[in-house]
């Protein structure tokens, strides 16, 4: 693309791979449908270079369209994110809506199955380096460069040759969600109870009360409530309100530590009673609906 891909060749050539040596390594069964779609990510590529100049650092495709897979179709989406210098320009909120608006107008006008991201920036880009996310890793994995101004195939390079070592930062940023999921995968089913279950049956009293023109209780005053406003006047049945208070209980259990798991049994259970209670507080809404 002119004088830049000359820099860039000059500047770093053994890093370069031709792409079209890089495009003969897909299924040949799909070459000529990926050919296709690569050919117009560089028409696309091409056209936001001419709007944009200097403010694209590079744009990359990556996903099936790379891949020698039998997934790929001509339904198969071309992956596309394009990297804008902040470090040259000033990337603010306003050109960056201006150009994610722009360059899905190209695609749209290019080929309609190229997918566009929004934009990233530079610092943004190298900040998921740093950090490892998956994302920018399944780029730099399998994803290519139809345009660059000499930083993403070096830092292909860089990576494939095992380079970009974690920090103890981003390490234990991985590492705290992780133990959180474990933690919620162990204790799932208590979790359930916890959350869903729970809030379903006191939202449904809430609602009867609200309706009914009084202001709802805190949690642990719901039970009470019920009886003063809805049992005292035969509204509902006395036993809602211990079922809302066992619930309550469990929850708070849960919440302290006290209970980290139930067995299957004991969900199906809470879920039974909790279907119930709802159904119970929805019939006692329409009753009090039709007064």
């Amino acid at each position: 693309m002119g004088s830049t891909e000359f820099y860039r060749e000059k500047l770093v050539p053994e890093y370069i791979t031709n792409l079209e040596k890089y495009e003969k390594k897909v299924d040949p069964k799909h070459e000529k449908e990926r050919q296709k779609r690569i050919n117009k990510a560089k028409v696309f590529a091409s056209e936001v270079v001419k709007k944009y100049g200097r403010a694209v650092k590079t744009i990359i495709i990556w996903g099936s369209v790379l891949r020698s897979e039998e997934t790929f179709s001509e339904k198969s989406d071309i992956d596309t994110l394009i990297i804008l210098d902040d470090t040259s320009i000033r990337v603010g909120p306003e050109l960056r809506h201006v150009i994610d608006m722009d360059v899905r107008k190209i695609a749209n006008k290019v080929y309609k199955n190229i997918s566009v991201q929004p934009c990233w920036t530079l610092t943004e880009f190298f900040d998921q380096v740093r950090e490892q996310t998956p994302l920018v890793y399944s780029m730099l994995r399998e994803g290519w460069a139809v345009y660059d101004t000499g930083f993403f195939i070096p830092i292909k390079k860089l990576y494939a040759l095992g380079k970009m070592p974690a920090t103890s930062q981003s390490a234990l940023r991985k590492l705290d969600p992780a133990e959180r999921r474990m933690f919620r995968a162990k204790n799932a089913k208590a979790m359930i109870v916890f959350d869903d279950i729970f809030y379903a049956m006191l939202e449904s009293v809430q609602g009867i009360v609200a309706y009914m023109g009084v202001e709802p209780a805190s949690v642990r005053l719901t039970p009470g409530l019920m009886k003063n406003l809805l049992i005292s006047k035969k509204i509902i049945e006395p036993k809602w309100a211990k079922e809302l208070d066992d619930v309550i209980k469990f929850h708070k259990a849960v919440e302290h530590g006290t209970i980290k798991d139930i067995t299957g049994v004991e969900l199906d259970n809470w879920i039974k009673r909790g279907d119930k209670f709802v159904k119970r507080m929805k019939k006692a809404y329409k009753d009090l609906e039709k007064k």
